[in-house]
């Protein structure tokens, strides 16, 4: 039995020998392969420059236009040296804490509070935000630009307690304060000098501007276009809680809005349920 047991381990080293060396034998023949292709691509291989003529190309380039660079975030709060002018100005006045005054409803006279302002009610809103009329907006900030001088808005939007408290005459219960569409201001440094203001509004279009006795209760014409009508209140007109003022003011209000293509017009829902009431 000994003699059996010898005998295979002796075949199986035999075998191990043998497949060792038929491994070496494969891999010597590949590592020769490799050195074959290796010298055939080094003989094939040619080096040389691509060129192409000038007026070559593979594909039409459009014209280069430089980029304008984009204003950081605080670069946008500035119009010159003065701060931008944005819907958060146009905030109601109203103050809470203002006494109440005595108010004709019907043929009874009652009490007539203040609202809360801008701590118990929002701007007019569209589509789910707060809303003011941009060219409003622009306007203001263009004679900022132009003059570098403080816009100084009197009167922005109003709702409608404070519409009433500052102002109970019948013709204010129409005012396009109440939907965000008129302004009230004047420019600080200028309050005796309002017509500079006025002829720098004008100039903004390039169409001259119609003049109407019909837009506000005013003894000089206003001027009025598609988009906007203005007006120039004297120091001895449109005085109301928010115009107390002993200056001048300019009105700007919106005829036409240029998102719906429709004229704008007071609209009472609008006025009264058109805003968020906290």
């Amino acid at each position: 039995m000994f003699f059996a047991i010898s005998s295979i381990l002796k075949s199986m080293k035999i075998i191990r020998l043998f497949l060792l060396l038929i491994l070496s034998g494969l891999m010597g023949c590949s590592g020769l392969e490799q050195s074959e292709e290796k010298r055939v691509r080094e003989q094939n291989l040619t080096i040389a420059p691509i060129q192409r003529q000038s007026d070559e190309t593979f594909f039409a380039l459009s014209p280069l236009t430089p980029k304008k660079k984009e204003p950081y975030p605080w670069e946008k709060r500035w119009v010159g040296s003065q701060l931008r002018i944005t819907k958060e100005f146009f905030r109601c006045r109203g103050e809470i804490e203002n006494a109440p005054i005595q108010i004709f409803r019907g043929s009874q006279m009652v009490y007539h509070r203040d609202c809360g302002g801008i701590e118990r009610h929002s701007l007019p809103l569209r589509d789910g935000k707060e809303f003011i009329y941009p060219i409003l907006i622009d306007l203001l900030n263009h004679i900022q630009a132009k003059l570098d001088r403080r816009v100084v808005i009197t009167c922005g939007h109003r709702c409608p307690v404070h519409n009433l408290y500052a102002d109970p005459s019948k013709g204010a219960r129409i005012s396009k304060h109440l939907i965000g569409a008129e302004v009230d201001f004047y420019v600080e440094g200028l309050e005796d000098r309002p017509q500079e203001v006025i002829d720098l509004l004008l100039s903004y279009y390039p169409e001259p501007l119609r003049r109407s006795s019909h837009l506000a209760p005013t003894s000089t014409l206003s001027w009025y276009n598609k988009e906007v009508g203005i007006s120039l209140y004297l120091a001895s007109e449109g005085r109301d809680l928010d115009n107390r003022h002993p200056y001048p003011y300019i009105s700007i209000q919106v005829r036409h809005d240029p998102e719906t293509g429709r004229p704008v017009q007071y609209n009472w829902h609008r006025a009264h349920n058109g805003f968020t009431k906290y």
